[in-house]
């Protein structure tokens, strides 16, 4: 009797064991979509084949409601929060530039001067990351990578202690790292590098994926809403890449869906030769498609190409999935995929529709705040910059003429509120009490050492951006609302229709998988996740 209770306690022990081991995936793959609206789901869900998006919506969990909650909604920000579980007030990511008031000139989020040196990296981002704890939580055994075409979107989500980020180089047509990774150059990198990508991804251009008369739901391929690919270019298909290469450089691959299947080339060779997914250990990467924002901000969100760019990046996460289901198996990967923001209609097509819109100068409105200064007796060195609808002050003249400040802050606030396209100015000194939700937004979105005096809330459908093409930033539904898909091992099947923010990704994924984050928890987790 007593063997075999031995036996049976071995037996519940080595269970035991097993079942720890299945609470946590191999990998978690992040998976960022620039510029992509929540409704390109619903839009072109009938262009889109079964294994892609499909896949995603039909066997994982759909969160249908999730928006930032922040303005201003760019990209070095959104890759922030999403990755961080927090908002820039506390990330510390406010733009993909700012002033940066102790350095006294404007900054790049992920770049540091150093004397005649400049490095990448993410040291301003003031808090770890979601792949920073992870690597903390297992003792520094788990691998953390990112992968993008812009530098900002490999180095934000991948962590301080990222195993290595790569962004493509349009200058010399490379993908490339950074000394502060030590995994900055390695061999698989330089084989991809050396093969011909004129021959790979350019040779066939772009082409559209199916008859011009299945994209109805977009404008007709020729508009006045549109910029040309390249200076000489026109604005329809088919496009000559080669053509297109050599009037420009190698940024051509950012701005067509090429550049997406570029990136998940090098996400699947980096899986392979990092032997991601293969201990005992959870690896995260991240992959962001950037080219999705640079065929938006040239075409339009109306536009045939975004259109086409999506059937043809469907395509893509469909390979991408059958990849991950081959080398790290079906069921001990998961996967979420959101976007850094959304994107409004090109003011063109607006002003073309009848719908209210119109330009916000930030030149205009720096020379027109020096001349008031001016009026009031002051230099004009006290408007110290103005940007991403940010007001700042000269620090030094503010904390010896506490007075003189004060009184010109009034009046180009006064001056600011008369302007067609602001809804209202935000003074950060002087919160009110207001329950306007974009009031809301400006807080959550700003820090103070980064951000400005003075931040201007624009009109819906006001930007500073051209009048073709589309952009984003503002605080409306438009740019906020994203989609948010889990998939894979330990996510439930079904949609969730509550309202969630972005940042609440990463304290939903801890709290899943037991991994504990060192970021302010600001909300509450996807409750759908745990049911």
């Amino acid at each position: 009797m007593k063997v075999r209770f031995l036996v049976l306690v071995l037996i519940l022990g080595l269970y035991k064991i097993d079942a720890q081991e299945t609470q946590q995936p191999k990998l978690i793959v992040g998976i960022v979509v620039d510029q992509m609206r929540y409704d390109y789901l619903t839009k072109f869900y009938n262009d889109f084949g079964e294994d892609g998006f499909k896949r995603l919506l039909r066997e994982g969990l759909n969160c249908k409601n999730v928006h930032y909650t922040y303005k201003p909604t760019y990209t070095g920000p959104g890759h922030a929060t999403i990755f961080t579980g927090t908002s820039p007030s506390v990330h510390g990511i406010v733009g993909n530039n700012w002033f940066e008031r102790s350095e006294k000139e404007s900054v790049y989020c992920v770049k540091l001067n150093d004397g005649d040196s400049s490095s990448f990296s993410p040291k301003r981002l003031l808090v770890e990351t979601f792949a920073d704890a992870l690597k903390q939580h297992s003792n520094f055994n788990s691998k953390s990578f990112g992968i993008s075409l812009k530098d900002r979107g490999a180095i934000l989500p991948a962590g301080h202690l990222a195993d290595g980020a790569y962004w493509f180089s349009s200058e010399k047509g490379v993908w490339q790292s950074d000394a502060y990774y030590l995994n900055n150059n390695p061999v698989w990198l330089q084989e991809f590098n050396a093969q011909d990508y004129s021959k790979r991804y350019l040779s066939e251009g772009w082409t559209l994926s199916q008859s011009i008369s299945e994209y109805s739901e977009s404008a007709p391929d020729l508009n006045s809403y549109e910029f040309p690919l390249t200076k000489n270019s026109k604005t329809t298909f088919p496009y000559d890449l080669v053509k297109a290469q050599k009037e420009s450089d190698w940024g051509i691959l950012k701005k067509v869906p090429q550049g997406n299947q570029m990136s998940a080339d090098l996400f699947k060779l980096l899986i392979e030769k990092e032997l991601i997914g293969k201990d005992d250990y959870t690896d995260f990467v991240s992959l962001s498609f950037s080219a999705t924002d640079y065929v938006g901000h040239i075409f339009g969100v109306q536009s045939v190409e975004v259109h086409d760019t999506y059937i043809k990046l469907d395509k893509t996460i469909a390979d991408i999935l059958q990849f991950l289901d081959n080398n790290v198996g079906k069921e001990k990967y998961t996967l979420f995929l959101t976007s850094d923001h959304g994107a409004g209609m090109p003011r063109a097509y607006l002003k073309e529709k009848g719908i209210p819109s119109g330009k916000l100068d930030g030149r205009e409105i720096s020379k027109n705040l020096k001349r008031i200064a001016v009026q009031e007796g002051v230099s004009e060195d006290w408007i110290a910059r103005v940007m991403n609808l940010n007001v700042y002050f000269n620090d030094s003249l503010k904390a010896t003429e506490e007075e003189k400040y004060q009184r010109l802050k009034l009046k180009c606030s006064q001056w600011l509120n008369k302007q067609k396209g602001i809804a209202r100015v935000v003074d950060l000194e002087n919160i009110s009490d207001s329950e306007d939700k974009r009031e809301k937004m400006v807080l959550e979105g700003v820090h103070p050492k980064r951000s400005g005096d003075l931040v201007l809330v624009e009109e819906a459908n006001w930007s500073s951006y051209t009048d073709k093409g589309s952009t984003h930033g503002s605080p409306y539904e438009y740019d906020t609302h994203v989609p948010l898909l889990f998939y894979g091992f330990g996510i439930p099947k079904g949609e969730v229709l509550s309202a969630h923010p972005v940042r609440s990704i990463v304290p939903s994924l801890s709290l899943l998988f037991g991994f504990q984050t060192n970021g302010v928890v600001q909300t509450e987790p996807i409750q759908e996740l745990f049911e």
